[in-house]
């Protein structure tokens, strides 16, 4: 084995059939994944090339990403923004792989609704994150929606909360990108550059940690939100509609 150079992580460099015998994948899909971008650059070694463990580490996780059923163009976007580790530490290694079939029997609703949640933009068809497949995520947010709608909750009921929420999703979602852009002026408190320089790289190795929290928070929101809405139905229904009552 060929031992020229250190080429990232401690390890020497390797011929491509090295590379291909530790990774299992081919010489010829090796050359591919170069020619695509898909693969950092080897370097120069002489007449040949060298590959490194960062070689090793990427063709690992292209694998992991085509079983979730990633496309290789995905992958690619992904790779040339620097997006693969903040996505693998989001991605749960057992999520499942479903078609709409299997989506619609495990969740129990018609593909109709599904579609309608996917319409409003609730539901996100996998091509929308480079997927071939929807995943465990889908599947436990439509069987949550089913257990509202046994719960009592109409369908029409539902489908315009879920429409509100995707609204108020993507405000928050511009919101964010524009602190991080162009401030505005009556933002309080006040980031300086350097703490948000420093949060937009640290979210891929506190990925986990600002999910967990974020969930509580969400979640205590909705709650107190919900306990809002119901005390003030209560107090709108006391009193009478316009037009009737005591004349």
């Amino acid at each position: 084995m060929s031992h020229s150079k250190d080429h990232g992580g401690g390890h020497r460099g390797w011929k491509i059939d090295e590379l291909a015998h530790l990774s299992g994948v081919s010489v010829d899909t090796i050359r591919y994944y170069g020619r695509e971008g898909l693969l950092p650059s080897a370097q120069r070694d002489g007449r040949g090339l060298a590959y490194g463990s960062i070689h090793l580490e990427r063709l690992s996780k292209i694998r992991a990403l085509q079983e979730r059923h990633f496309t290789l163009a995905a992958i690619r976007d992904l790779a040339e923004s620097g997006r693969l580790e903040l996505l693998e530490r989001l991605l749960d290694r057992g999520e499942q792989a479903l078609s709409r079939d299997e989506l619609c029997a495990q969740a129990g609703l018609e593909g109709d609704l599904i579609e309608r949640l996917e319409t409003i933009g609730f539901v996100s068809p996998p091509e929308e994150r480079g997927a071939a497949t929807y995943d465990g995520a889908d599947l436990a947010a439509i069987r949550s929606i089913k257990s509202l709608m046994e719960a009592g909750m109409p369908e029409s009921i539902m489908l315009l909360l879920a429409e509100i929420y995707v609204r108020q999703m993507g405000a928050l979602r511009q919101d964010l990108l524009a602190s991080f852009g162009d401030l505005p002026a009556n933002a309080t408190p006040d980031p300086r550059p350097d703490e948000i320089d420093d949060f937009v790289t640290g979210t891929s190795t506190q990925i986990e940690v600002y999910l967990n929290h974020f969930e509580v928070l969400l979640t205590y929101l909705h709650r107190r939100t919900l306990e809002r809405l119901a005390v003030e139905a209560v107090e709108v229904s006391e009193y009478p509609p316009v037009g009737h009552g005591v004349r």
